[in-house]
């Protein structure tokens, strides 16, 4: 027979689990055609979000106030004036609460992509302002650690802005990544697609393909060292040119003192 359940102390979330909380967030994990991927989102954040009361005891004012407030977030948080928004509908765990986290997260990382980190800074604060002012949910427990874990979120979020990067594959599945070093893709599994596709459209429009042998990378190798070889010798006389010239007038200046 098993004791007693003890319940742990809480612990605010380290950056890596907030990482991966934003993560799966901004690439709606919690949205996958994979049944067991969106199981463990909902088991593993359910605790990052304001509970929703029980199916037909939620108050109808609020969840109306939420839909407004969803509406609202598609018309505000754009990246661009022309970006056609997809509308998202709520699901039983977490309603619209992780579409409305999703559609901030995305115009956020979009904006530090293009490397406006004035405006990624503004947006990340308004979440924070609206994170202290939201209210608890219809179940939620008075404790109010789901809103901890968020600000968590939020100021992790702030110290990886300039990190933010969209994956440049365009058939990414996960496309929004935190990068490590300088890179426009998020894995080399995505720069070899993004090499192969750019060589097939080459092929389809009757450009080379880019595969070349060793020995023509060889000529090309040696043709590019013989430019720079050039380029380096007319820069010397040059350079000895200007040198030469400089002290004759030096020369004439002194002859004539």
């Amino acid at each position: 027979m098993s004791g007693p359940r003890v319940s742990l102390a809480y612990k605010r979330p380290t950056s890596t689990k907030c990482q991966f909380f934003l993560l799966e967030v901004v690439n709606a994990i919690d949205r996958s055609p994979d049944a067991g991927s969106r199981l463990h989102f909902a088991e593993v954040y359910r605790d990052w979000f304001p509970r929703l009361a029980p199916k037909g005891s939620e108050d109808p004012m609020y969840k109306h106030q939420r839909e407004i407030y969803y509406r609202e977030v598609c018309i505000w948080w754009r990246t661009t004036s022309e970006e056609n928004i997809e509308m998202e509908e709520p699901d039983e765990v977490f309603g619209l609460q992780v579409a409305i986290l999703r559609r901030k997260l995305r115009v956020i990382w979009s904006i530090a992509n293009l490397g406006d980190m004035k405006l990624a800074i503004s947006r990340t604060h308004q979440i924070h302002i609206w994170l202290d002012r939201m209210p608890q949910g219809g179940s939620d427990p008075s404790d109010g650690k789901w809103r901890d874990r968020r600000f968590a979120a939020t100021e992790e979020l702030m110290s990886i802005l300039p990190r933010l990067m969209i994956c440049e594959y365009q058939e990414c599945k996960n496309r929004y990544f935190i990068r490590d070093t300088q890179r426009k893709y998020c894995s080399k599994e995505c720069t070899a697609l993004a090499q192969e596709s750019r060589r097939l459209e080459r092929i389809a429009a009757g450009q080379p393909s880019g595969n070349m042998t060793e020995e023509g990378k060889a000529k090309i190798s040696m043709i590019q060292k013989k430019r720079w070889e050039k380029f380096r010798s007319e820069r010397h006389k040059e350079r000895m040119g200007q040198r030469r010239s400089t002290r004759g007038l030096s020369r004439k200046e002194t002859a004539g003192e």
